[in-house]
């Protein structure tokens, strides 16, 4: 089992830069909220109109370190924190080792167990090993108006996902796989501090940001996609000319 980790890229051009928690997080709550409104017409019937919708997660680690100045952890989250209080994307996983999102072939249809996705990891570049296997937590979602999203078990070899029990929704838009606790585009919901001390003898990360399958779209195109090395830009020195930053594949 890996750790949790945060993925970032400092700057539009750079390469990644990964922050270790380095431990089990004391907390994890991934709440779904929806974007609209709604009313009441004629006869008491209930009229809700949804412009869309997305998970808002906090992360909790409690009182790691133990002295002042003594904490890389400490130091890497507060550069991490400047990043993401100017708004910058960042990729949250529990699991290092199940870093993981894709973007499907085609839109399935309910009852369906098995899904070809449009690579074998869009996240290949964040861990080249990283996977899902039979029993873990899928979340099946789809983007724009249509919305939909369940949580399934299920494993994937390649390109080839199988689920535990058929699909409850039928997909007409671009739809997404990722492991429940990956999530590949996070905003910090407000700039507040999310590093706080104990007379910095030791701290306590507390986070909350949202991610929307929406916001997934821009990352995941086929065009970008590539079924054996991913487009994201990786942590080492090699030739990136054709990979991007994270920032970057949003705004192209």
């Amino acid at each position: 089992m890996g750790t949790p980790r945060i993925y970032y890229y400092p700057d539009d051009t750079g390469t990644l830069e990964t922050v270790n928690l380095g431990e089990t997080l004391s907390d994890l709550v991934d709440d779904q909220e929806v974007i609209g409104g709604q009313s009441t017409g004629d006869g008491g019937v209930l009229q809700r109109t949804v412009d869309g919708s997305f998970w808002r997660v906090r992360v909790l680690l409690s009182r790691f370190g133990s002295s002042p100045g003594n904490s890389e952890l400490e130091r890497q989250l507060q550069s991490f924190t400047n990043h993401a209080q100017r708004g910058g994307p960042f990729i949250f996983s529990r699991d290092h080792d199940k870093t993981y999102a894709v973007k499907l072939a085609s839109a399935p249809a309910r009852a369906a167990t098995s899904l070809t996705a449009t690579s074998n990891n869009g996240l290949f570049n964040i861990n080249s090993s990283a996977g899902v296997t039979t029993g873990d937590e899928l979340v099946i979602e789809s983007a724009g108006r249509e919305d939909r999203r369940e949580i399934k078990t299920g494993g994937a070899s390649t390109t080839a996902i199988t689920l535990g029990s058929g699909l409850d929704y039928s997909y007409t838009q671009t739809t997404f796989v990722r492991w429940r606790d990956c999530y590949p585009v996070c905003f910090l919901e407000s700039p507040e501090a999310i590093v706080r001390s104990d007379r910095r003898r030791n701290w306590t990360l507390d986070m909350t940001f949202t991610y929307s399958a929406s916001a997934a779209v821009r990352l995941f195109r086929a065009a970008n996609e590539d079924a054996t090395f991913g487009y994201l830009k990786l942590s080492t020195a090699v030739s990136t000319s054709s990979k991007f930053s994270l920032q970057a594949m949003l705004v192209r």
